[in-house]
């Protein structure tokens, strides 16, 4: 059950976008779980609460995109992360 996490700096986005893409994400062959959200403390707080919190989330700021992804295999897992 590889869990990926990646932030991406400074990459603001509405949140609009983001629910549009973790639904794009998540319907990926293999991916369990996908969310796409800012680097705000209420939304680390969040991912923690789905489990899919990871190293790397904790210093992310309000203005760092946070993506993370559940998924079947770590290749289902990178896919998901180069197609976001």
């Amino acid at each position: 059950m590889p869990i990926r996490i990646e932030v991406w700096r400074s990459f603001y986005q509405d949140s609009v976008v983001l629910m549009r893409l973790a639904a794009s994400l998540s319907e990926r062959p293999d991916v369990r779980q996908a969310a796409a959200l800012m680097g705000t403390a209420a939304n680390r707080e969040l991912l923690a609460s789905a489990g899919l919190a990871a190293p790397g989330v904790e210093d992310a700021a309000a203005g760092d995109l946070m993506l993370a992804i559940d998924a079947e295999t770590e290749q289902a897992a990178e896919s998901a992360l180069v197609a976001a």
